[in-house]
């Protein structure tokens, strides 16, 4: 592996996070990431058959470049629950990021689709910056004491109150 590629794979790293992918929708590159991404796929299939079988798994598994700054991504996947099966579909296009989805479907087990949800791109990021974005730095007093705005407040209380109701609605829902 070359220095350069080297260079890149806290890029690549980066870009990913944790798992297949850090979110249900691909990040946005700058110009210079794709040209990075771009270049990484011209290296490694030029000529046709430069790495052999196991190199070209390698170098995909270290640099994730088959779902991050590709032209176009589409991922389908079932999970099966009781009564039917949730329809996961991921679908991003580089040329056209408003085109970008990410849907969630339950089939009954007749088949039925019974309910469908989907989320655009820009739903994605806002709401993803609303879970991540923590309240702005606050001072602390000299007993260690946070001193922090009603809005700084109301921000930290609310992303707290939120990942509870999140980690709740991960439970059986309650008997009505």
């Amino acid at each position: 592996m070359t220095g350069r590629m080297m260079m890149l794979l806290p890029l690549a790293l980066a870009l990913v996070g944790c798992g297949p992918m850090a979110a249900p929708i691909t990040p946005r590159l700058d110009e210079k990431e794709q040209a990075q991404v771009d270049q990484i796929w011209t290296n490694i299939l030029t000529p046709p058959n430069r790495l052999d079988h196991d190199m070209l798994i390698d170098v995909l598994l270290m640099y994730p470049v088959y779902q991050v700054g590709v032209d176009k991504l589409h991922m389908t996947a079932e999970q099966k629950i009781a009564g039917g099966t949730a329809l996961i579909e991921v679908n991003c296009f580089r040329a056209t990021l408003e085109k970008d989805t990410f849907s969630v479907t339950l089939i009954d087990a007749n088949g039925v689709a019974r309910r469908r949800e989907s989320y655009t791109r820009k739903e994605i990021e806002a709401r993803m910056e609303a879970l991540t974005k923590k309240a702005l730095p606050t001072p602390v007093d000299e007993n260690g004491q946070r001193q922090e705005t009603p809005e700084q407040k109301r921000r930290r209380e609310w992303i707290d109150q939120r990942y509870k109701d999140i980690a709740a609605a991960t439970q059986p829902a309650a008997a009505k």
